[in-house]
């Protein structure tokens, strides 16, 4: 139950479902992510079973992904980094405005 709000936070992107939750284990460094617009990513222990496009609850850490590049690393939970990734999307979409 607590998964269906931010599953459902692609479509208020506009983003692809698919490649808005990126899920890596702490000892890989494959960047999977390159192709990604916007995105999260979550770093899990290797113990932790995988499940594809859904969020991660309890990750290692977590990152936010913008344009294919790693823009906030290191965020403790999901909460904190979808906050923050409002935040970033409100602040550019200003500047964007702003400068057009």
């Amino acid at each position: 139950m607590r998964t269906i709000v931010p599953g459902g936070l692609p479509v208020l992107f506009g983003d692809d479902p698919s490649e808005f939750y990126n899920t890596c284990f702490d000892c890989d460094t494959d960047e999977t992510w390159a192709e990604v617009s916007v995105g999260l990513q979550a770093v899990v222990r290797e113990d932790v079973r995988l499940t594809p496009n859904q969020p991660h609850l309890h990750p290692v850490s977590t990152a936010i992904i913008v344009e294919g590049g790693i823009v906030m690393a290191d965020l403790q939970n999901l909460p904190e980094a979808l906050c923050l990734l409002f935040g970033l999307s409100y602040a550019l979409h200003h500047v964007v405005w702003s400068i057009s």
